[in-house]
């Protein structure tokens, strides 16, 4: 993505281990300070869309009930 400044790099950091998911925190500069609203929304669906494609499932949490 173009508006991702690449110094400072962007970084991945794995946050915790959940119930049934890994929590990770990405963290990205920008070059325009005008793409900052926009710009997380967009990463999240274009690391969404990767996911996918490379057949990697969400884990949903399952409640029984009785």
């Amino acid at each position: 993505m173009p508006e991702i400044a690449s110094s400072p790099p962007p970084s991945v950091m794995l946050k915790e281990y959940g119930d049934g998911a890994l929590t990770f925190v990405l963290r990205i500069w920008t070059k325009d300070v005008d793409q900052w609203a926009s710009l997380p929304g967009e990463l999240l669906l274009r690391v969404r869309r990767a996911l996918t494609e490379a057949g990697v499932k969400s884990p949903f949490s399952h409640v029984e009930l009785k």
